[in-house]
């Protein structure tokens, strides 16, 4: 009986404290926008006590923008398009775009994980503008002693570049979506030497690579440009694919396209400088590690087997639907009829602990009642020896 009351307490008491608190908090996935609310009530059974609105921000960003807002009875955080903003991410490896961020709530001496959320849009948007472009591809080719060689741009949706995420022609990418880029050289030297250097790369509005009236760079140097931290160098100069990403940005004007331009050269690494120096050049290095560079007008200027290939145009597309939205948390919530839980829960544990105190109070008086017995019946049952009830000088046989 002892043991199925225990039983039975550790059971409810395992069932009531396991299921974690979203009442009170509200995502919202929108093409628009991401928002998220907290309610005074969540906050109030969360012990968390907001006294400024920047208390609850994105996790490592509490500048305004990314600080929550009192909107109501309720503290709400927004995000806007392209979602790349107060340490939001985005992962495109399933086919859908898996937008993802953290809400924090801090005092001067501590940091508590309030809410992880994330929004999943299928992979389908719409181009911002009606473009009447025709597809423009311009490939590097060169005359070898070992034959014909060409150069082409390639773009790539997922960072292992699988041929199964290649761009077609007049690709359309989100803004804030990382692009993969990948310049390739065909194998016709048979010499490991021979490798593919990229010595500038940079975005433009036009499909000539010298008309750069508007323009970006996005390499510099045969390194990633000090302007734009979302360029990661994966390879270059090191093999005949040189290859980096970069996110898809909108320019500042009405534009809603870009043209890719890449200045190639056919590199020998045991007689040339094919690669830069540092971390920007071949590697993921972080903005803090970012100098300013600038284009040498001799690499600009270089003759040889240098040589410009383009690609473009480069559609800014657009979310056309609502996303799923997912919460997780740490927190736990504590029902609302607690205090009838809590005194049946201590009332069982109560009633068990003195169950469990009679039983052992009656089993030592039992055991004590069974010595003493045992002990009376042993003392009766003993036989006495005969040789104690004669003197030895009486016995017959010895007069």
């Amino acid at each position: 009986m002892t043991f199925w009351l225990l039983y039975t307490w550790v059971l409810c008491l395992s069932i009531i404290s396991v299921k974690s608190d979203y009442r009170g908090v509200t995502l919202s996935c929108n093409p628009e926008s991401i928002r998220i609310s907290f309610s005074d009530e969540f906050l109030i059974r969360n012990n968390i006590d907001i006294t400024s609105t920047s208390q609850l921000h994105f996790d490592n960003h509490q500048r305004s923008e990314c600080a929550s807002e009192r909107l109501g009875q309720e503290y709400t955080l927004t995000l806007y398009p392209p979602y790349n903003t107060c340490g939001s991410t985005v992962q495109h490896d399933t086919g859908d775009y898996v937008y993802s961020n953290s809400v924090v709530f801090t005092t001067s001496s501590s940091k508590t994980l309030v809410m992880n959320l994330q929004c999943q849009y299928e992979d389908r948007y719409v181009v911002s503008s009606n473009v009447a472009l025709t597809p423009y591809v311009r490939t590097l080719n060169f005359i070898t002693g070992q034959g014909n060689l060409s150069m082409q741009i390639n773009l790539y949706q997922r960072k292992d570049y699988h041929p199964k995420s290649k761009l077609g022609q007049r690709p359309s990418v989100l803004v804030g979506v990382p692009v993969y880029v990948s310049v390739d050289m065909e194998d016709v030297f048979g010499d490991d030497s021979i490798v593919t250097s990229l010595s500038s790369c940079y975005a433009t509005t036009a499909s000539e690579f010298e008309i750069m009236e508007n323009y970006h760079y996005l390499i510099t140097g045969k390194c990633a440009s000090p302007t734009d931290q979302t360029v990661k160098i994966l390879s270059n100069g090191m093999s005949r694919k040189s290859r980096f990403s970069f996110e898809m940005f909108r320019w500042r004007n009405s534009v809603e396209y870009i043209y890719l331009h890449c200045e190639v050269k056919v590199c020998n690494r045991s007689s040339d400088v094919c690669t830069g120096s540092g971390s920007l050049c071949n590697g993921v290095a972080g903005w803090n590690d970012r100098r300013k560079r600038e284009v040498d007008s001799n690499e600009r200027n270089s003759v040889g087997n240098t040589g410009y290939t383009s690609l473009g145009p480069i559609l800014m597309g657009q979310l056309s639907t609502s996303g799923k939205a997912k919460l997780d948390t740490t927190l736990k919530e504590i029902p609302q009829n607690n205090k009838y839980i809590t005194a049946y829960i201590f009332g069982s544990l109560a009633v068990a602990l003195a169950i469990i105190g009679i039983a052992l109070v009656v089993a030592f008086v039992t055991k004590h009642r069974i010595a003493k017995n045992n002990k009376a019946l042993s003392k009766v049952s003993t036989p006495t020896s005969s040789r104690s009830n004669y003197s030895e000088k009486h016995l017959p046989g010895l007069i």
